[in-house]
């Protein structure tokens, strides 16, 4: 694969399937992310299992062993003689994803959003496969590579997962960036780290086109967030600033991720609400305008902050509150392509955490705002009558104990 293949993998990932309902408007919910489940982020979760668990998760496993490398090619994936495999092992994610019963390891708007769609996703894929819409059935089975490693970069993880090696043996020679998300999909953080490095390394991939394509990005929230390698990710934007084919924007930026990693070295291990208002403030006195990159390093720390404070817990509302819509700000921020749409699951937790406050009005205003652009289209804006619903239902209770004119 090439330079162009590479580069067309973000833009990708900006399409999504509308068919008329609120799921379905946001990118496929993350079917991989169960894999990862036998060896959850919170350690003790794994102990917490019941045999059934393991046995749903090892046949969900067993199904994408089948449809995702037969999703790489549309030939493969449309074949007649591969129809019945694909349907059978479609119906079995669906039939597996609905009978799993999901524990509660972390109790975070973040985990909620990745974990409650799973069963009407996996229905989803395999009811658009029955009724012929094979195209859109590959493209959400390839969609859930980037979903479930939006899940699994939440946070810390220093172990090592072996449970996905044969799936990512059976892709290994996908294109270079899509076995690197892959690998994050199946929790083999290292061997992604090392994949994206190569890609750093290779000249068959110019700085710009990594650039477009997220590569820079993508590994820097592993290297920050997964691992907290802050010395390893500064050896890598140095390996980059080495390069002599990078363009004056990017270099610029590079310097400056390279300055907030010293800037914020303290917070490393940090997850206070306090310290994560602080690297925010931060990033407002960086951000030279909206859409700016130059706070990236700043917004992808104070995500980190929020989500480990979000997992261990808050004894005020309030806090959860505050920490669920900074956390909503900084992945709007740091995803602004919002590849993944998680961001209005934070939002909407601030907005149920504390209702008819100033925050919770300013946190609809936002989920509003961001809402009505990812509806609007070239004929207008066509909004859904349960997204209409949906927002209508948050500002009410956005707006409770409001006087109404």
């Amino acid at each position: 694969m090439g330079s162009s293949e590479l580069a067309s993998g973000r833009q990708q990932t900006r399409v999504a399937f509308r068919s008329g309902s609120r799921r379905s408007a946001s990118l496929i919910a993350p079917l991989l992310w169960i894999a990862g489940q036998l060896a959850c982020a919170v350690p003790e979760a794994a102990d917490k299992q019941l045999p059934d668990t393991a046995a749903r998760m090892a046949e969900i496993v067993s199904a994408l062993e089948i449809t995702l490398p037969l999703a790489q090619s549309r030939e493969a994936f449309e074949a007649p003689g591969a129809r019945a495999e694909l349907d059978s092992a479609l119906r079995n994610l669906a039939r597996n994803a609905s009978a799993l019963e999901l524990h509660r390891a972390e109790d975070s708007p973040g985990f909620r959003f990745f974990s409650r769609r799973l069963a009407e996703d996996a229905e989803e894929i395999s009811k658009r496969f029955r009724a012929g819409s094979r195209d859109e059935a590959r493209f959400l089975v390839n969609q859930l590579v980037d979903d479930c490693a939006g899940c699994h970069v939440r946070l810390p993880d220093p172990r090592e997962h072996t449970l996905g090696v044969p799936l990512t043996r059976s892709l290994a020679r996908a294109e270079p960036r899509v076995r690197a998300k892959l690998l994050v999909a199946t929790r083999q953080f290292d061997a992604a780290l090392a994949s994206y490095e190569a890609l750093f390394a290779s000249p068959d991939y110019s700085l710009s086109t990594l650039d477009f394509a997220g590569a820079i990005e993508d590994y820097l929230v592993i290297a920050l967030r997964v691992r907290g390698d802050w010395a390893r990710a500064e050896r890598a934007l140095a390996g980059l600033a080495a390069r002599d084919d990078a363009p004056a924007y990017l270099a610029e930026l590079i310097a400056g991720w390279r300055s907030a990693l010293v800037d914020l070295a303290p917070l490393a291990q940090s997850a206070t609400l306090m310290d994560a208002r602080a690297v925010l403030a931060r990033a407002e006195a960086v951000r030279r305008f909206p859409a700016d990159r130059s706070a990236l390093v700043h917004d992808l720390i104070a995500s980190s902050l929020l989500q480990r404070s979000l997992a261990r817990g808050f004894a005020s509302a309030d806090e959860a509150a505050e920490a669920s819509y900074l956390l909503g700000v900084a992945e709007l921020r740091s995803d602004p392509a919002r590849s993944l749409p998680q961001a209005e699951a934070y939002l909407e937790a601030a907005i149920r955490g504390l209702p008819g406050s100033d925050l919770a009005r300013e946190a609809y205003a936002l989920l509003e705002e961001q809402t009505l652009l990812g509806w609007i289209g070239s004929g207008g804006l066509d909004l859904p009558s349960d997204v209409s619903d949906w927002l209508h239902e948050l500002r009410e209770i956005a707006r409770a104990g409001e006087k109404q004119p």
